[in-house]
C-alpha cells in the first residue's frame, strides 16, 4: 500500500508546476514537465524505486517547498444533504434517533494547514529518519481539527482563494502552536532513536576501551619482557666457561639494562599518551552518536470549509424526546451535541437525568437502589461498594452507623431494624437477617439462631438497648439466720422492707441478702454477678466461656463482637495515631522507661476499661496493653526486625 498523503501531496505539487499528469496501472503516473522533461512516478511500495518518504525524490520535492514555502488555496467540497434527518442520526451515538431537521445556519470557516518535516540525523546512521506532520487549525476557534488532518489532501477540493484569509499574527500564532505540538509528538521518536544510537554507543565505547586496554597492557608488557632478558643474560654469563662467552654476556646485560632503565623511566608518559587518545578517540565516538533534529516548514495551505447548523428532533434511548440544535461538519462527518448541564462541554455519551434534560454520562450518578439519574446524588456513597445513593436509598446501619445501598442493607428478622452485611448475623436454621441485639446463641451447637429457633430449654435473653428498656429487677431472695438456734428461714419472695420488718420481729440478729442474678446476653442463663463480664465493646454482660481473648492484643471481648482467628478485634482496628506527650502513654512510660526513648510511631485505642498502645520504629513493633481503673498492664510484647519479617512472610503465606 501507498502513503496517500504522500501520493495526493506529490500530485499537487507537479500540477501547481504546470505538468501533465496521466495515471499508469499499480498506482503508477507519467508526468510531462511544462519544460519538456518527463518521469515516471509509483508510489507502490512493492515496486523498483518508489516514491517514499525516505526517497530522494520525496527530499527533493521538501527541498523545493522548503526553500520557498508555498502557499496553496484549496476548498475542501463536500457532497449534497438529501435527507438531513438521516445523514444527522448516523452520527448520533448508538441507540439515539433523529425524526426531522432543519437547516439554520450555514457557516463558511476558514482553517490554516501547516506541513512540517522533522529530520533526525546523526553520523552514526546510515541515513535520516524523516516524519512529516500534519496540522490544520480552525481560524476562529484556533483549535486542531484532528478529524481532518488525515484527510486534508485525500479529501474532495477546489483550488480556489478563500474570500476571507487570517492574517499574519493569526496565522504565526497557530504557527507556534503547531511547532510545540511538534516538539511533544517528536520527543517519542527521537527518545526511540537516541535509544539505537546509546546501544550502538556503547558497543564502540566498549570495543575502543578494549583497544586502548591491550596498548597499555603492551607498554607494560614490554618491560616485563626486558626485565626477563635481562635476568636471562645475567644467569647465562654466569655459566659461561669462556672469556669470550663472558665478554659477549656482559655487553647483551648492559645493552638490555639501559633499554629497561629508559622503558622504566618513560613509562608514565607513555601510558598517559595512550590514555589521552583514548580519551580523544571515546569523545570522537560521542560526537559521532549524537543525534541532531531538525523541523522545517514544508508548506502553508489555507483551506475553506462548510459548518451547517440544524434544529433537529432527537430521542434518546429510553425515549425521551427533546429538540436540540446540532452542528455537522458534512466534511468529516463529525457531530457537535449540545453543552452538558453540568460540565458545559459538548455532549459526549449523553443520557437523561431526572427532572428532565441531558448529560454526559460521565457527569451523571445512578443511584444503587432505584437507578434514578441525577447530576449530584444527595445521599452518601455506600460503605461496602462505593456506589451512589439517593436520599430515599440511604440506609444506616443501627449498629456502626455505616451507610448502606438497598444491595447491601439488611433487615433484622425480629425487630426490622436496618444493618448492614458486616454487622449482620444469620440465623442457621432460617437464614434470616439479625442484628447484633438479636442474635442469639444456641448453646446446644454453638451457631447463631433467631428467637423461632433458640432450643426451648435455653432461656431466652432480655431485650437490650435497641428498645431503651432493660429487664425486669427480680425480688431478692433473703435468708434469715438466728444467731443461737442456728436456723434457717427462706419466705416467700416479698419486698426488702417486709423481710427487715420480719426479720426484727423474729430476733434475727444476722441478715444474709442474695444478690440478683444476672443474665448472660447472648445465652440469657443466669450467673451470679462477680462471675459476669463486661464486654468492652457492647458494654453487655456475658459468662466467661462466652468471652475471647484477641489472638494480637489480649483483650477480652464477647463472642458477637469478637472476629476470633479471622482477624484482629474492635479494639486492634480502632487503633488511631498518636503524639508521645498522650495522657494515655504516662503509665507505659512509667512502667518501661525504654520506650519513652528515641523516636516511635505511636497508635491508641481506647476499648471500655482497656487501653492498647501500640509502636513501630525501624522494623520493630510491640504492643502495651493496660487496664486504666486498675492501673496495671495486662499484656506488653515487643518483636524485633526478624520476627518481623517472618511474620510477614508468614501472613503472605496464609492469604
Amino acid at each position: 500500500m501507498s502513503d496517500r498523503s504522500i501520493r495526493s501531496f506529490a500530485l499537487d505539487y507537479y500540477r501547481k508546476r504546470g505538468a501533465e499528469i496521466r495515471e499508469l496501472a499499480d498506482e503508477a503516473f507519467e508526468i510531462q514537465e511544462a519544460q519538456g522533461a518527463a518521469l515516471k512516478v509509483t508510489f507502490a511500495h512493492e515496486a523498483e524505486a518508489p516514491l517514499t518518504a525516505t526517497s530522494p525524490q520525496w527530499r527533493a520535492i521538501l527541498e523545493d517547498l522548503t526553500a520557498d514555502v508555498a502557499v496553496s488555496y484549496r476548498y475542501l467540497a463536500a457532497g449534497a444533504i438529501a435527507r438531513p434527518a438521516r445523514t444527522l442520526e448516523a452520527a448520533m451515538p448508538e441507540g439515539w434517533a433523529v425524526s426531522s431537521a432543519k437547516l439554520l445556519d450555514a457557516e463558511n470557516r476558514v482553517a490554516v494547514g501547516l506541513t512540517h518535516r522533522v529530520t533526525f540525523d546523526s553520523p552514526a546512521l546510515n541515513a535520516c529518519t524523516e516524519v512529516i506532520h500534519h496540522h490544520l487549525w480552525d481560524v476562529n476557534e484556533e483549535r486542531r481539527l484532528t478529524s481532518f488532518e488525515s484527510k486534508l489532501y485525500d479529501l474532495p477540493c477546489i483550488m480556489i482563494r478563500p474570500e476571507r484569509l487570517p492574517d499574519e499574527a493569526t496565522v504565526q500564532g497557530l504557527l507556534g502552536r503547531s511547532l510545540a505540538a511538534v516538539d511533544e509528538a517528536s520527543d517519542a521518536r527521537g527518545r526511540e532513536i537516541e535509544r539505537e544510537l546509546a546501544e550502538m554507543l556503547s558497543e564502540a565505547e566498549k570495543r575502543t576501551n578494549q583497544y586502548f586496554e591491550q596498548q597499555l597492557g603492551n607498554v607494560l608488557q614490554r618491560e616485563v619482557q626486558l626485565a626477563e632478558k635481562l635476568d636471562g643474560t645475567i644467569r647465562r654469563m654466569a655459566e659461561a666457561r669462556t672469556p669470550e662467552a663472558v665478554a659477549r654476556y656482559r655487553q647483551d646485560g648492559e645493552s638490555l639494562a639501559r633499554q629497561l632503565e629508559y622503558a622504566r623511566a618513560n613509562r608514565e608518559a607513555e601510558l598517559g599518551t595512550v590514555e589521552s587518545a583514548c580519551h580523544a578517540k571515546l569523545g570522537q565516538e560521542r560526537d559521532k552518536h549524537e543525534l541532531t533534529a531538525t523541523t522545517d516548514l514544508v508548506a502553508l495551505c489555507h483551506a475553506s470549509y462548510d459548518v451547517l447548523t440544524y434544529r433537529a428532533t432527537v430521542t434518546s434511548p429510553d425515549g425521551f424526546e427533546a429538540n436540540w440544535v446540532l452542528r455537522y461538519w458534512p466534511v468529516s462527518g463529525e457531530l457537535q451535541l449540545p453543552a452538558c448541564q453540568a460540565c458545559g462541554h459538548a455532549l459526549v455519551a449523553p443520557v437523561s437525568i431526572a427532572g428532565g434534560g441531558f448529560a454526559c454520562g460521565a457527569c451523571v450518578a445512578a443511584c444503587k437502589g432505584c437507578g434514578t439519574r441525577s447530576l449530584g446524588l444527595t445521599g452518601a456513597p455506600c460503605d461496602v461498594c462505593a456506589g451512589a445513593t439517593c436520599t430515599g436509598c440511604e440506609t444506616r446501619c443501627t449498629h456502626c452507623d455505616a451507610v448502606s445501598c438497598t444491595e447491601h442493607a439488611q433487615g433484622c428478622a425480629t425487630c426490622e431494624a436496618a444493618v448492614c452485611v458486616r454487622c449482620a448475623s444469620h440465623c442457621h436454621a432460617c437464614n434470616e437477617a439479625l442484628c447484633q441485639h438479636h442474635a442469639r446463641l444456641d448453646v446446644h451447637s454453638g451457631r447463631t439462631a433467631c428467637d423461632r429457633h433458640v432450643p426451648i430449654e435455653a432461656p431466652r435473653p432480655a431485650p437490650r438497648a435497641i428498645e431503651k428498656t432493660v429487664p425486669a429487677p427480680r425480688p431478692a431472695t433473703v435468708m434469715l439466720a438466728a444467731a443461737v438456734l442456728g436456723e434457717r428461714a427462706e419466705p416467700t419472695d416479698s419486698s426488702l422492707a417486709d423481710l427487715l420488718a420480719a426479720a426484727e420481729n423474729s430476733g434475727v440478729e444476722h441478715l444474709f441478702v442474695r444478690p440478683d442474678p444476672v443474665y448472660s446476653v447472648l445465652s440469657g442463663r443466669a450467673m451470679h454477678p462477680k462471675l459476669a463480664e463486661t464486654c468492652p465493646c457492647c458494654q453487655g454482660q456475658f459468662a466467661v466461656q462466652e468471652m475471647v481473648d484477641c489472638p494480637t492484643c489480649c483483650t477480652p471481648s464477647c463472642l458477637t463482637c469478637s472476629q476470633g482467628e479471622a482477624g484482629p478485634c474492635p479494639a486492634c482496628d480502632a487503633l488511631a495515631p498518636a503524639e508521645a506527650d498522650d495522657e494515655h502513654l504516662a503509665l507505659v512510660f512509667a512502667q518501661f522507661p525504654e520506650l519513652a526513648r528515641g523516636r516511635r510511631r505511636w497508635e491508641i485505642a481506647v476499648q471500655g476499661p482497656y487501653v492498647l498502645a501500640h509502636w513501630s520504629r525501624l522494623g520493630t513493633w510491640g504492643m502495651v496493653v493496660y487496664h486504666q481503673a486498675d492501673q496495671c498492664v495486662l499484656t506488653a510484647f515487643a518483636f524485633g526486625r526478624m520476627e518481623t519479617v517472618r511474620q510477614t512472610l508468614k501472613g503472605w503465606w496464609a492469604s
